[in-house]
C-alpha cells in the first residue's frame, strides 16, 4: 500500500470517527506518517476529505455493476441494487457516516472532482429506471430523474436516521418496507385498466372540441374516432352511442368541478392532502432559501441536529404526515402496509435532494423547472402509497 493509501485509509477511520474535528495532526498519526506528507498530496484537510470519500466509491463501483451483471428485469435489477447499497453502507459504517455528514453538508463537495463518483453511481439507478420504462416494467408517467433522487434520497436519510439514533432498525432491516414503497411508486398499473383509460380520455377531449366547434348535431362518431386516431368500432367498446359521449363528457366536468368546489371547502381526500402538504412544504422552503440552505446543510446533515430542541420542533411538524396516512388508510385510500416512518424517510430525503439540487443548480449548469419537479415529487410519493382499490 502505498503512502497515500496509507493517508486516505486513516482519513476514513478517523473522520468518520470525530468528523470535522479530526485534525491533520491525528490523520497523519493514524497513517504512520508526517503532517508533511498529507501535504504532499492534498491542498487542505477538507481536500483530503473529499478525495478520500471518492476514492472509497471510485474503488467500489466496477465491484457494484459486477454484482448487477446478468440481471436483465428492471425490477429484478433495482431491487438488487438497493440492496447492494444498503448491505455496502451496513459493512462500511465509518464510510457511509462521513460522506453524509462531512461532505454532503459542505457547498465545495459538489464542485469537487471526486463529486464524479457520486455522481456516477447516480446514473446506474437512473439507467434501471430508464430501461424499465423502456420496457414498459415501469410507468412511463414516472419521471426518471425525480424518482432517481427520491430512491437516493430515502437510502440517505435511512443512514441518517441510524447513525443519528433515531431508528433502531438497520437500513437491511427496512429493505423490505422501502421497496416496497418504491415499487408501488414506480410500478405500472394493470395495462387493460390503463389503456381503457387513456382511450376514454382521448374520446371524450376529442368530443369536447368537436361539438364546441361544429356543435353537437352535426359532429359524427366517425369524426369523433379520427380526431381521437382510433377506428370508430373502438368508440362503441367504451360508449353506447354519440348521446352517451355526450353525457359522459360533461358529468366528468361537472365531477372535476365539484372536486376543486369540495377542496375550497377544505373536504379532501387523504392522497390529496398528502399531495397538497408536500407542494406546501416545497413551496413554502423554496420562498426562504436561505433558512433551506441552513436547514439543510447544518440541519439534516448535522448528526447534532437530530437531539436539539430544532428537531423536536420539526419532528412535530412531519407528524401531520401521519395522521394524513392515518386517515388514508382508515378510508382506503392508502395502503395499510405503508410504514409511516419509512415514507417519512423517503419525503425526507427526496426534500434534502431537491434543495441541493436547486441551490447548487448555478455551480452545475441545470436548468431546473421547480414548480414541474415538484409537482412530479407530489405525484410519485402519493402514488408509492396509493392503495390499489382507489378507482382511477
Amino acid at each position: 500500500m502505498g503512502t497515500k493509501e496509507q493517508i486516505l485509509n486513516a482519513a476514513v477511520r478517523v473522520m468518520a470517527a470525530k468528523g470535522q474535528d479530526a485534525s491533520i495532526g491525528e490523520i497523519a498519526e493514524a497513517a504512520g506518517v508526517n503532517v508533511s506528507h498529507i501535504y504532499h498530496y492534498f491542498s487542505n484537510k477538507e481536500d483530503l476529505l473529499f478525495h478520500t470519500a471518492g476514492a472509497y466509491l471510485k474503488d467500489r463501483i466496477p465491484n457494484f455493476k459486477r454484482r448487477l451483471e446478468g440481471i436483465r428485469e428492471p425490477v429484478s435489477l433495482l431491487t438488487k441494487l438497493i440492496w447492494e447499497q444498503l448491505k455496502f453502507h451496513e459493512n462500511n459504517a465509518n464510510y457511509a457516516r462521513f460522506t453524509l455528514f462531512e461532505c454532503r453538508s459542505r457547498k465545495a463537495f459538489f464542485k469537487h472532482e471526486a463529486f464524479r463518483y457520486f455522481f456516477e453511481w447516480t446514473q446506474i439507478t437512473k439507467q434501471i429506471l430508464t430501461d424499465g420504462k423502456e420496457q414498459g416494467v415501469f410507468s412511463s408517467e414516472v419521471s426518471t430523474a425525480v424518482a432517481r433522487d427520491i430512491i437516493q434520497g430515502l437510502m440517505d436519510v435511512e443512514n441518517i436516521m441510524f447513525f443519528a439514533d433515531k431508528q433502531k432498525s438497520s437500513f437491511v432491516d427496512d429493505y423490505d418496507g422501502i421497496v416496497d414503497l418504491v415499487l408501488a411508486m414506480i410500478g405500472i398499473e394493470d395495462q387493460a385498466t390503463v389503456d381503457n383509460k387513456n382511450k376514454q380520455t382521448k374520446i371524450i377531449n376529442a368530443a369536447e372540441n368537436l361539438f364546441a366547434q361544429k356543435g353537437y348535431g352535426k359532429t359524427t362518431t366517425l369524426e369523433i374516432a379520427k380526431m381521437a386516431e382510433m377506428a370508430e368500432r373502438t368508440l362503441y367498446e367504451h360508449f353506447q352511442n354519440k348521446e352517451d359521449i355526450l353525457f359522459t363528457t360533461l358529468e366528468q366536468r361537472f365531477k372535476g368541478h365539484q372536486e376543486k368546489v369540495d377542496a375550497l371547502f377544505r373536504i379532501e381526500k387523504p392522497l390529496d392532502r398528502l399531495g397538497r402538504f408536500i407542494c406546501y412544504f416545497f413551496t413554502i422552503y423554496l420562498k426562504q432559501p436561505a433558512f433551506a440552505k441552513t436547514l439543510i446543510l447544518d440541519g439534516i446533515f448535522n448528526p447534532r441536529f437530530y437531539h436539539s430542541k430544532a428537531y423536536d420542533a420539526f419532528e412535530t411538524y412531519l407528524a401531520v404526515i401521519d395522521d394524513i396516512l392515518y386517515d388514508g388508510k382508515a378510508s382506503g385510500q392508502i395502503t395499510g402496509g405503508v410504514d409511516h416512518r419509512i415514507f417519512k424517510n423517503m419525503f425526507l430525503g427526496i426534500f434534502s435532494n431537491t434543495m441541493l439540487r436547486w441551490h447548487f443548480a448555478d455551480e452545475r449548469n441545470l436548468d431546473i423547472d421547480m414548480a414541474r419537479w415538484i409537482k412530479e415529487v407530489a405525484f410519485l410519493l402519493t402514488r408509492a402509497v396509493k392503495s390499489h382499490q382507489v378507482q382511477p
